[in-house]
């Protein structure tokens, strides 16, 4: 057994939503659809750190063919009730707990020194070693860079009012890059266990049912920081938004890159595309093909009209200070 372990998960419950993207309830097809991305996730993250192990959890028996595909390929298949860190199905994200519930299980019954939970709609393209090393001093969590006033964190601050008692200013930490050792990761969710004891009653009351994960892990961020070193992700990971109204990608996939892009819209293009190409090829493509498969684009400025008087501009007064300095 390695001291490593990257995991994806997936939990199936009649009548429960999926993502946004997905768009759809949780139904045989669309949990298909996530073994896809997450046959992409976690074979590219093998091929890059061969030294770490990489598991899938879910809640259901999986399809022999699905099984054997991941198995043949490195990953092994863990089949894990999902019976802690559970909402109703009212709560638009309740089915992504099911990381909590499983990292729960790694501390207590598994015995790596690091885990690392990513989303299955992430992509690998470098080493994950770094990643891991933060994390021999506690925990490493992605901050999505959000402003004080952005609608998403206030809602989180409302929340984390109900467990605090008092406003504070918590950053919002994704879901999609939880990493750290065994005893940061302990603490970790005996916090996120005793955020939603401290928080879930005036939730529920409230019928704020876009708490989820995100919120839970947020609040318990901001009070291990008390007693804990947490690294943020952001070197290792970016949240690529991929879509005409919302398109914000980063130049951080070739230059001070990044090891893992998280692709939210891609579920059902653009990690199908990276899933076909591995299928036909058995593996997949460089680096600068797979951002121009996602749609990324060029990683070099453009030039624009107004550029050229300015550089010409120039041009004419390093030639006249050439001439001063002979």
């Amino acid at each position: 057994m390695n001291k490593n372990l990257v995991f994806n998960i997936l939990a199936y419950e009649n009548e429960y939503q999926t993502s946004t993207q997905m768009g759809e309830g949780c139904t045989n097809l669309v949990i298909r659809n996530y073994l896809k991305d997450s046959f992409v996730c976690l074979k590219s993250c093998l091929l890059h750190t061969p030294d770490t192990d990489a598991k899938l959890f879910v809640n259901f028996e999986m399809v022999k063919e699905d099984r054997m595909l991941f198995e043949e390929n490195g990953i092994e298949i863990c089949q894990l009730a999902f019976d802690k860190f559970r909402f109703p199905k009212e709560y638009r994200w309740a089915l992504v707990n099911y990381r909590l519930c499983v990292l729960d299980h790694i501390v207590y019954h598994m015995e790596y020194e690091n885990l690392l939970a990513i989303d299955t709609d992430e992509y690998c393209v470098d080493d994950l070693s770094d990643a891991f090393a933060e994390m021999q001093e506690g925990m490493v969590l992605y901050d999505t860079a959000e402003r004080f006033s952005h609608s998403e964190r206030q809602a989180i601050m409302d929340t984390a009012e109900f467990y605090f008692g008092r406003r504070v200013n918590v950053p919002h930490i994704g879901g999609e890059f939880i990493g750290g050792n065994r005893d940061a990761m302990k603490e970790f969710l005996k916090i996120c266990q005793d955020v939603i004891d401290g928080s879930f009653a005036k939730v529920d009351e409230k019928k704020l049912y876009k708490y989820n994960d995100e919120y839970v892990m947020s609040a318990a961020a901001y009070a291990y920081a008390e007693r804990g070193r947490i690294v943020n992700a952001a070197p290792y990971i970016y949240r690529y938004w991929t879509i005409r109204k919302f398109f914000l990608v980063s130049t951080n996939w070739k230059y001070n890159s990044v090891c893992l892009w998280h692709m939210p819209v891609e579920k059902k293009r653009g990690m199908f595309k990276l899933y076909n190409y591995y299928m036909k090829y058995k593996r997949f493509p460089e680096k600068e093909k797979a951002a121009a498969m996602m749609g990324f684009g060029r990683s070099t400025r453009p030039y624009v009209l107004s550029d050229y008087p300015i550089l010409f501009k120039n041009r004419l007064e390093e030639r006249a200070e050439k001439k001063r300095d002979k």
